[in-house]
C-alpha cells in the first residue's frame, strides 16, 4: 500500500466536501497534521492533529507547518447574485493560495474541479479528460473552468505537481447542495417536456477515496471521478422523494428568467443559465483514473442517491 504525505493542507475544510475529507484523513494513523483553512473555526474536530487557519493565503503558514500536499476545495458553488464576490472566492483566492503553495515549495496540489467544465449538451459518447472544455454562462461551470486554467498557469510558473479532479455531483447522508435542492423540491420538480437525461452521482466515500489515492500517487494529471453508470433524471427525482412534472421548455425558461431576476430564490433556486444542464448534463468516462490508478467506485449512481433519501428517513 502506498503511503500518504503526513502533513496536508485542506483549503475549504469547513464545507461539506472539505469536512468529509478532513475526517477521512484523520482516520489514517500516518497523518501527522491537517492544516484546515476556512472562514470559521471547525469546532467539531477535536483531534489534536488538526490545526485551523482562518487567515488569508500564506506561504509562511504552509512552510511553518511543513505541508507536503495541498487540497483545494474552496468554492462558492451555490448560485449567487454577487458575481464579484463569487469571482473573488472562486478564482482570485485560488490564484493567491496556489501562489502561496508554490512559494512554500509544496510539491503537490490537488484541485477539485467538476465535470461541469465540459458544459451542457447532447453527446454520443461520455466525455473524457482530453475533450475540450465548453462551459456555458452558468457561474459554477464557467468559474470552475477558469479556476482550472489559473491552477495550470500557477503550476507551470511555480513548479508544483498539479492533479485536477473532476467529480460529478457528490452526495451522501446529510448532503446539502444547490443541485439536490433543485431535484428534491416538494411536491414536484418541473422538468422540460421530453427530457430525461442520464445523471451521474458520486458518493462522498468514493470522492474521499479518489483524493486519498491521488495523495498517495502524486502526478501532474487530470481525472474524471465518476461511477460507471448514470441514472435517468426522473428516476433520480423519485428516489429523492419528489415527483417530476413535465413543463414546456420555453415556459420553464421564461419562468426561470423572471423568477431569478426578481430574486425569488425559494421559487427559482438557480439562474436560467443552469437549465441547459438539466436537459443535457455531461456524462463522463472514468476510464483514465481506473486505468492509471486502479480506482473503482464502491457505490453506483443509484446507490449513492439512495443514501441521501435513507438519511432523511
Amino acid at each position: 500500500m502506498r503511503t500518504i504525505t503526513p502533513r496536508i493542507a485542506v483549503v475549504g475544510s469547513n464545507g461539506y466536501l472539505g469536512s468529509r475529507l478532513t475526517n477521512a484523513l484523520l482516520q489514517r494513523p500516518e497523518i501527522e497534521l491537517i492544516l484546515g483553512v476556512g472562514r470559521r473555526v471547525s469546532g467539531h474536530i477535536t483531534d489534536q492533529r488538526f490545526c485551523y487557519w482562518n487567515g488569508g493565503p500564506s506561504s509562511q503558514a504552509l512552510s511553518d507547518h511543513g505541508i507536503g500536499a495541498l487540497v483545494y476545495l474552496a468554492f462558492i458553488s451555490r448560485p449567487t447574485y454577487d458575481e464579484q464576490e463569487a469571482f473573488r472566492t472562486n478564482v482570485l483566492a485560488t490564484t493567491m493560495w496556489l501562489r502561496a503553495a508554490g512559494e512554500a515549495h509544496v510539491p503537490h496540489v490537488i484541485l477539485i474541479s467538476s465535470v461541469a467544465v465540459y458544459g451542457p449538451g447532447a453527446r454520443v459518447e461520455p466525455v473524457r479528460e482530453s475533450d475540450l472544455l465548453h462551459p456555458n454562462g452558468f457561474q459554477f461551470s464557467s468559474h470552475k473552468a477558469i479556476q482550472e486554467r489559473v491552477a495550470l498557469q500557477q503550476a507551470a510558473l511555480l513548479g508544483f505537481s498539479l492533479t485536477v479532479l473532476r467529480p460529478c455531483t457528490v452526495v451522501g447522508p446529510g448532503v446539502s447542495n444547490f443541485v439536490l435542492d433543485s431535484l428534491r423540491r416538494a411536491p414536484c420538480v418541473p422538468i422540460p417536456a421530453g427530457a430525461n437525461p442520464g445523471w451521474q452521482f458520486l458518493h462522498e466515500h468514493d470522492f474521499c477515496a479518489a483524493i486519498m489515492l491521488t495523495l498517495c500517487q502524486p502526478a501532474a494529471a487530470t481525472y474524471n471521478v465518476v461511477p460507471d453508470d448514470s441514472v435517468p433524471l426522473r428516476d433520480a427525482i423519485r428516489l429523492l422523494g419528489s415527483r417530476p412534472i413535465s413543463v414546456p421548455g420555453r415556459w420553464l425558461s421564461v419562468v426561470a428568467s423572471v423568477g431569478w431576476r426578481l430574486g425569488l430564490r425559494n421559487f427559482v433556486p438557480v439562474p436560467p443559465s443552469a437549465l441547459p444542464f438539466l436537459v443535457g448534463p455531461p456524462v463522463a468516462s472514468n476510464e483514465t483514473i481506473r486505468r492509471r490508478l486502479n480506482f473503482c467506485c464502491r457505490y453506483n449512481s443509484i446507490e449513492a442517491v439512495k443514501t441521501v433519501r435513507e438519511a432523511v428517513n
